[in-house]
């Protein structure tokens, strides 16, 4: 079961230097080009390891470029982008995360978008509801899951169950990272977690960095025996 996952899987050592590179390299390529889509790269390597992240290196007029990138989202009423941003920036740096100033209407206006995002399908819910837990735990607690949606939740995965490894490891996390409490719940055999690792040394042959960063993201959250959200990030 889950409790054991810890001991056959430490991305420490599963993520070689090789895989870092990789990474890193297709980060480089997307710097500014938008922002939001290195942002969303660089939240999945620093998940996966914060000690090598050091030395990815954002400067203070990049950073300026991100602020004003996530404002025009927020322009666009593109309030899922704006949610999915806000998140990486707090994750990448949460210093810079205070510096948004994220307003009681910007929360109103992704509390809208939310409930028109509820069970079509649950799996895009619950991305922007991990988001937005991310971003603000407090407020987060205005938004209810009832426990027939709950239920609906754990069937959806087990459509994805063995069919596509991507979508239930990543479906699967932000269950977790919502309801820890409720994590139990959830069953992953070490047979299916070799089957996840398998997936994920398919996308490292096949040298599709995004899924390979998604889904080893999706395995340390999963891995991690506990999640705590605090002002300073996940």
């Amino acid at each position: 079961m889950l409790k054991e996952i810890k001991t056959i899987w430490d991305p420490e050592k599963e993520i070689t230097d090789k895989d870092w590179e990789e990474m890193k390299i297709r980060l480089e390529k997307r710097r500014g080009k938008p922002w939001w889509e290195f942002t969303s790269r660089a939240m999945r390597m620093k998940i996966i390891d914060p000690e090598r992240f050091k030395e990815i290196k954002i400067s203070d007029k990049e950073w300026q470029e991100i602020k004003e990138g996530l404002g025009t989202l927020r322009v666009w009423d593109w309030e899922r982008e704006f949610s999915f941003q806000a998140m990486e920036i707090k994750i990448i740096n949460s210093e810079k995360f205070k510096e948004l100033e994220i307003s009681d209407k910007d929360w109103q206006d992704m509390m809208k978008k939310i409930e028109e995002l509820r069970g079509k399908p649950w799996r895009d819910f619950l991305a922007m509801a991990m988001a937005m837990k991310i971003i603000d735990p407090e407020k987060f607690k205005e938004i209810l899951i009832s426990e027939k949606e709950w239920q609906e939740m754990k069937d959806t995965l087990n459509n994805y169950r063995g069919k596509v490894w991507l979508f239930f490891t990543t479906q699967t996390m932000a269950m977790k990272v919502i309801k820890p409490e409720r994590f139990k719940e959830i069953s992953i055999f070490l047979k299916e977690w070799q089957e996840i690792k398998k997936e994920l040394e398919n996308y490292r042959a096949k040298n599709l960095w995004l899924d390979f960063s998604t889904l080893a993201m999706g395995m340390k959250i999963l891995a991690f025996p506990e999640i705590k959200i605090t002002e300073k990030s996940l």
